[in-house]
């Protein structure tokens, strides 16, 4: 007995085997694109929410931000919301992988991608700066999108309660510091040129001489932090001693952010009755422009 196929059965059947073939070739082994959650950040206390299907991002390795638009645009968000709630303070928590190096002067690469995220929103308004506060993760994993760690920063917001104005005041003076014994063993620490001290960041050995001016309080009652501010930008004294005192309170501040008691710690200014080179030499502007912080004795 003959059997006979009909021309329309062979066309069909090469057309199913064609095309899964098709598909076996283009898909098989590819892993599927999972959406990703909208990015999403909350202050459940304050009812504020912005979201947004837009993210920002970091490479492998890097806290070079690379942000969306809308996502920019949820981050401006956060920073409004915290200048119409003055009483709302905010912590950035970057996470990093232990595999990850670390190309940057953070502590860890944490620290840096929440730093990150931070000059963002300081860059709206610089008065948010003691406000938002950062600090890096150790994670086991993190969202990972086209070779892109996606929103690696939680947002977590928290009552912030500023300096009463009598404290502040207290705190800075225009008058020469107290003579004081400094305390022995307990290095001081000095910032360089205007903007080093404006810009001024957490790294490993700040955090050590943070903790060490913070043991010598501890073990020395009556001792005193104190910030000394000095200028010689201006042509006029009164001047660079106004200039000095905004650079030595802007240290005092970091200092206060950072563990140091706001009682502990006072910022005084010297402008430019302290060079240490003449005005005339070379490196005048990079060593006399400069900010001390040393812990000091009572006498």
């Amino acid at each position: 007995m003959k059997w006979t196929i009909p021309l329309l059965s062979v066309v069909s059947l090469c057309w199913i085997l064609g095309g899964s073939y098709y598909l076996a070739q283009n898909n098989c082994g590819a892993t599927p694109e999972i959406p990703l959650p909208p990015l999403s950040i909350i202050d459940g206390e304050r009812s504020f929410e912005t979201r947004t299907n837009q993210h920002f991002s970091f490479s492998p390795s890097s806290s070079q931000l690379r942000i969306e638009d809308q996502a920019g645009r949820a981050l401006g968000d956060v920073a409004r919301h915290l200048i119409r709630h003055p009483d709302r303070a905010l912590t950035l928590s970057g996470a990093y992988l232990a595999k990850e190096d670390n190309p940057t002067d953070h502590h860890n690469l944490g620290l840096a991608r929440a730093e990150s995220i931070k000059s963002f929103l300081v860059a709206i308004d610089a008065e948010l700066d003691p406000r938002i506060q950062t600090k890096g993760l150790l994670k086991t994993a993190v969202y990972s999108y086209q070779g892109q760690q996606v929103d690696g920063v939680s947002f977590d917001f928290a009552h912030y309660q500023a300096p009463v104005e009598e404290e502040i005041s207290a705190a800075i003076s225009e008058e020469p510091a107290p003579p004081r014994q400094p305390v022995i063993n307990t290095p001081r620490y000095v910032v360089y040129g205007e903007q080093d001290i404006l810009s001024l960041e957490m790294d490993i050995t700040l955090q050590q001489q943070i903790d060490n001016m913070r043991s010598a309080l501890d073990l020395n009652p009556g001792a005193e932090i104190i910030v000394t501010g000095h200028c010689q930008l201006n042509e006029d004294a009164r001047s660079n001693k106004k200039r000095a005192l905004r650079w030595a309170d802007k240290v005092r501040r970091f200092f206060r952010n950072n563990g140091i008691r706001s009682k502990e710690i006072t910022a005084y200014s010297r402008g430019d009755t302290e060079l240490l080179v003449p005005r005339s030499a070379a490196d005048a502007i990079d060593r006399n422009n400069r900010v001390v912080v040393e812990v000091r004795l009572a006498d």
